[in-house]
């Protein structure tokens, strides 16, 4: 996931995903400060047995979790009321 452009062509082994989470590829969807709608690109890179390699690509858009009169607390979204 999200290799250097220099291991593609010897191979990125480690970059494996199951090593690697998207905050290490700059995908931050926990900070406070990411804006709603913010959008990545993650790049994964698949090799064969001969060294073969393809990659693709996916789009990650930060959205909002709950409806507008909600926040987000604990894994799940709440309502709270205005006292």
């Amino acid at each position: 996931m999200c290799p250097p452009d220099g291991c593609l062509a010897t191979g990125c082994v480690n970059h494996r995903v199951s090593d690697k989470q998207p905050l290490a590829c700059g995908v931050d969807t926990v900070s406070p400060s990411v804006a709603i709608g913010t959008t990545y690109v993650l790049t994964y890179v698949v090799y064969n047995s001969a060294g073969l390699s393809t990659t693709v690509q996916r789009v990650i858009t930060v959205v909002m979790p709950c409806a507008a009169s909600q926040f987000f607390c604990e894994g799940k979204c709440s309502n709270v009321s205005a006292h």
